[in-house]
């Protein structure tokens, strides 16, 4: 069987549309910075919160009664297990913002209202709860170990990566 080879169709080829390139646009330092503020400015407001209500609570005071002092001292001697809760649910909210948020959204509280976020070098996705808790444990002490060195990367390094970026192998970038 010869096959004429003026007969066969040939697909026809067209060139791929052509596409925008993609920038990236990384935060500097003090965006950075200035979402980092806002997140401790979060955990502080929480802290006063769960303070004025401990504080609160130790003024509960009943009518005069005989259980009264019993009441006032009841309450006082549960002040450090109050402290220890407030200091758990100060912990919950920051693992909730730097973990959590972070590691599903790309964003803390700080980074979201300043329009920053923080992605996988490699693909840029969202980094994932794993990697963000690396990056916020590990990679930050390393970062802030000698002089905040680690910190200072930013200003000269050319994606804008700190230490903790690099250990993590993520970007900080604007979002669009």
């Amino acid at each position: 069987m010869i096959m004429d080879n003026q007969n066969i169709q040939q697909p026809k080829f067209s060139p791929p549309a052509s596409s925008p390139l993609l920038t990236i646009e990384y935060a500097g330092f003090l965006q950075r910075f200035l979402a980092e503020i806002i997140d401790e400015l979060a955990a502080i407001g929480v802290l006063i919160l769960l303070g004025l209500s401990l504080r609160m609570l130790m003024k509960v005071v009943p009518a005069p009664t005989e259980y009264a002092n019993i009441f006032q001292g009841l309450i006082i001697s549960m002040k450090g297990i109050f402290e220890l809760i407030i200091f758990l649910i100060l912990l919950c909210f920051q693992i909730w913002n730097k973990v959590y948020l972070l590691g599903r959204t790309g964003g803390t509280i700080g980074k979201n209202a300043l329009g920053v976020k923080v992605v996988k070098v490699e693909n840029m996705k969202v980094i994932g709860m794993g990697t963000a808790l690396l990056r916020e444990t590990i990679g930050k002490s390393l970062s802030a170990v000698i002089l905040n060195i680690g910190y200072l990367m930013i200003l000269w390094d050319k994606r804008k990566q700190a230490l903790h970026d690099k250990v993590a192998n993520t970007i900080v970038i604007k979002k669009d």
